[in-house]
């Protein structure tokens, strides 16, 4: 291999005791991938010939130094007693070799793929219905034609289904990955699925053509079969699991090359509401160097505050797209579902996705705002994230610069009872990077710089990271104080940002004096 500059290599193996690596022949230092397992090994730049061997531990040399010492002691204890003549066991041993050799040349009739089913439940394995997959209705479906086995994404898939008994129902087949089987174990919605398609049964053949999106997850399907009104049976007559048929590969997904120049992003490419309880969320992942860990992929819905209504958790493509298989420089699709709240809640909701590891799920990789849903005509309206460039009119102007990347270009205040309302206009001085906590400190002025009341979260409520605003994006930030425990008295607002578990980002004013720890004043004073 050939590379410009140092570089670490991923290699698709386990590590386990055993492994060497070598390096122009020399040996190399191998890890387990962090997070995977994966072998991985440094090399530094230049052309060089990696080598890898599985050699023997003690552990392993033991143990087949055992395993030999086992046979001798066997063949010792089976020696007769007195010598006797050997002839029989000759025979029995060249019976015994003759024996192996006509099973292995017997002609085996030979079974097509055509009537591979399972059904992940009661025959949880994919085999062969030689006599049909009969349903309670009478009708048996006696084998199918699935063209091509591999279809590239965005061409047609066509299923042929044979039956006997035809019997006039509709039946309907859809494409999943496998997790729609167990989805409910772990508390998730049932996936989406790829793409399905209805027939009416009306003779002995029924032809269901399925268009695979251009933006369906790469991958291994199963085609899912259901007649209406019908259930499908085991061989005794027992009432099975929902009909698979044998699985099916997507290739060649198309992903959006409208990606940030940020190292790692995610998109929402398409976002609906699949029913009364369900939202369907369609992703698009892109990675500018390969990943070694399989992380966690995690979807919030929050509504208009921030306050959660929704989780959803799980691995990127329920386990089929892990992101230590991401190529570098590729989108990769993903399609995800979530639940959503039985009651209405105040709108806009802000749908999240993060990227996290998931013995650490407090330390986000990569948090990303999606957009909003809002009521329509037919259920739930995404309206996906708009960047705004232009400051709002009317806003009372002041500048506080924050660590080079932030700036602060105004603010609003307004008190009502109990109630302090602060909204925030923030630009970014350049693209997003890191993720920053904003803070809000209510500080009273006879008293010292503790706070009495503060507000620390992301903008936004939490749901518009910094790691996400382009350069000269303006974000509307508002923060509500609750002032219903203050005691009277005169108080400051200092605002400002803070790395996560880290000292506040340095803030300079218009006039480029540093403000004490890092905290801005705005030119107000709150009475009480």
């Amino acid at each position: 291999m050939e590379t410009a500059v140092p570089s670490t290599l991923v290699f698709p193996t386990l590590y386990w005791p055993g492994w060497k690596g070598e390096v122009d022949g020399q040996a190399a230092a191998i890890r387990p991938s962090d997070g995977s397992g994966l072998i991985t090994l440094d090399v530094p730049a230049g052309s060089h010939e990696i080598t890898l061997r599985l050699t023997r531990t003690p552990v392993r040399l033991m143990a087949e130094l055992v395993s030999l010492t086992a046979v001798f002691l066997l063949f010792w204890l089976l020696k007769p007693s007195r010598p006797q003549s050997w002839r029989p066991y000759w025979l029995g041993l060249a019976g015994l070799i003759l024996l192996m050799i006509v099973a292995r040349l017997w002609r085996e009739r030979p079974l097509s793929d055509d009537n591979l089913t399972w059904d992940f439940a009661q025959m949880g394995y994919l085999h062969h219905d030689v006599d049909g997959a009969p349903y309670d209705n009478g009708l048996i479906l006696s084998s199918y034609e699935i063209t091509p086995d591999s279809v590239a994404a965005g061409d047609m898939l066509e299923l042929r289904l044979n039956w006997q008994n035809p019997v006039e129902a509709q039946v309907t087949a859809a494409l999943y990955v496998p997790a729609v089987n167990w989805a409910f174990l772990a508390d998730w919605p049932a996936p989406p699925p790829v793409v399905a398609g209805t027939a009416v049964i009306q003779n002995e053949q029924t032809i269901i053509q399925l268009p695979v999106p251009a933006n369906a997850p790469a991958g291994l399907y199963v085609p899912r079969l259901q007649v209406d009104g019908a259930s499908p049976l085991t061989p005794s007559g027992q009432t099975r699991g929902d009909l698979f048929l044998r699985p099916v590969r997507i290739m060649e997904s198309v992903v959006s090359d409208q990606f940030s120049v940020f190292s790692l992003d995610v998109q929402a490419v398409q976002v609906f509401q699949r029913d009364a309880e369900t939202l369907d969320v369609q992703l698009a992942w892109w990675t500018q160097t390969p990943l070694s860990s399989n992380y966690n992929v995690g979807l919030r819905l929050t509504d208009a505050n921030g306050q959660f209504l929704r989780l959803m958790d799980a691995q990127t493509g329920y386990g089929f797209q892990p992101s230590s298989l991401w190529p570098a420089g590729e989108g990769v699709n993903d399609w995800l579902a979530i639940e959503l709240p039985p009651e209405e809640h105040e709108f806009p909701y802000v749908l999240l996705a993060a990227l996290y590891d998931a013995r650490d799920p407090n330390t986000t990789l990569l948090l990303r705002r999606l957009g909003e849903l809002v009521p329509g005509e037919d259920g739930l309206i995404f309206r996906p994230t708009e960047r705004v460039f232009v400051l709002p009119e009317g806003v009372e102007p002041v500048t506080a610069v924050f660590g080079d990347v932030i700036q602060l270009e105004g603010y609003e205040v307004e008190q009502s009872g109990n109630q302090l309302d602060i909204t925030l206009y923030w630009r970014a001085l350049a693209d997003g990077r890191d993720d920053y906590m904003r803070f809000v400190h209510l500080v009273d002025t006879a008293v010292g710089p503790q706070p009495a009341i503060q507000n620390d979260n992301r903008p936004q409520n939490g749901t518009y990271p910094t790691g996400q605003w382009a350069v000269g994006e303006i974000v509307t930030d508002k923060v509500m104080l609750d002032l219903t425990a203050l005691p009277a008295g005169e108080y400051r607002v200092g605002v400002g940002f803070y790395p996560v578990g880290e000292g506040a980002l340095t803030a300079v004013d218009e006039n480029g004096a540093e403000a004490a720890d890092g905290r801005f004043w705005l030119p107000v004073v709150v009475e009480r």
